[in-house]
């Protein structure tokens, strides 16, 4: 089920019984929670959400068969339980049997397409893949953002933007909120007002410490990681980030030697040009050979810290003090 399917369903009121909403752009998966809970505004009698270690398979069924009280209808809002990831045979066999007066939905942003469970869902009501959106869907959605506030922004700055924020929403409409405030009366957004207020985004911060890292400025790739630290990053999410960016590198540089253009390695690569157009330009420094085995080491680091063989915040540092990954393409 598309996103435009759901925001029918939910202005029609007409619903299926179950639903579930996946991905990891949490702010539509937040925005659609809203929605959901806004269909029973007034009547919290007859809502019961559910997270994490309270979401197991008794609770839900629990919930669902409860009667809804002096209503047509109960909603019942699972979130991050885990469910789908695992065998939940209990609530997967329960689903067919699932009141018609029980409208069950679950927001996870991670599953597993084969499970049971997601296939229940499925044949019941609706999946919803919450995506981070295309680069032109998350540029007019920015726009929009602004436009709501009287406030315009031209294509050349929203891309400076999305350069430095990345393309999580949530993050994005932080920083469109600061910049709402920050212009007062004011009504167009300029270069001089991104660079006064927007926040560097994790991913950029990830970018510096990989550029530091190839420059050999340990020292600087060091100092940035601790940043990261600071504003509570985990050490295993920063190596994995490290990972994806490098492997991001590498297949954006092979498509490059190619000779394929920006837009079409975009479209290979599923990422935005915007972010193409970053990784070619730090991608001009570094050999295909040296990118690889840079990939190769970030896996064999988080490996060993996976298997309990290496602490995490030991492998992400002696990832970026290894000079190795410096391979420069003459």
């Amino acid at each position: 089920m598309s996103t435009a399917e759901l925001e029918s369903a939910l202005k029609s009121g007409v619903l299926s019984r179950a639903y579930l909403l996946c991905g990891e752009e949490s702010y539509l998966r937040r925005n659609y929670k809203a929605r959901f809970f806004s269909l029973f505004a007034g009547d919290s009698m007859n809502v019961t959400l559910l997270r994490e270690e309270a979401a197991n398979e008794d609770n839900i069924i629990a919930a669902a068969d409860t009667l809804p009280f002096f209503a047509e209808r109960r909603l019942v809002f699972v979130e991050e339980s885990g469910l789908f990831q695992k065998s939940a045979d209990k609530l997967a066999d329960y689903l067919p049997a699932l009141p018609e007066s029980t409208l069950l939905v679950f927001s996870e942003e991670s599953v597993d397409k084969r499970t049971r469970l997601y296939k229940a869902v499925a044949k019941l009501g609706g999946i919803v893949e919450c995506a981070h959106p295309a680069e032109q869907d998350l540029k007019l959605w920015a726009a929009r953002y602004l436009l709501r506030s009287g406030k315009k922004i031209q294509e050349s700055v929203l891309e400076q933007l999305l350069a430095a924020v990345g393309g999580d929403m949530e993050m994005l409409g932080g920083e469109l909120e600061k910049l709402i405030a920050y212009l007062g009366a004011r009504d167009v957004v300029t270069r001089e007002d991104l660079a006064a207020i927007i926040s560097v985004s994790v991913e950029n911060r990830i970018f510096d410490m990989i550029a530091a890292s190839c420059e050999r400025k340990t020292d600087r790739a060091l100092s940035l990681y601790g940043d990261l630290l600071a504003l509570k990053e985990k050490p295993g999410r920063i190596l994995a980030m490290l990972s994806r960016q490098y492997r991001q590198l590498r297949l954006v540089k092979a498509f490059a030697a190619e000779e394929k253009r920006e837009k079409e390695i975009a479209e290979l690569a599923g990422q935005p040009q915007w972010l193409v157009r970053k990784l070619l330009q730090m991608g001009r420094q570094l050999s295909l050979s040296g990118l690889a085995a840079a990939e190769r080491r970030a896996a064999a680091l988080e490996t060993a810290y996976k298997s309990g063989r290496m602490g995490e915040q030991l492998a992400v540092e002696l990832l970026l003090c290894d000079s190795d990954l410096t391979e420069y393409s003459l």
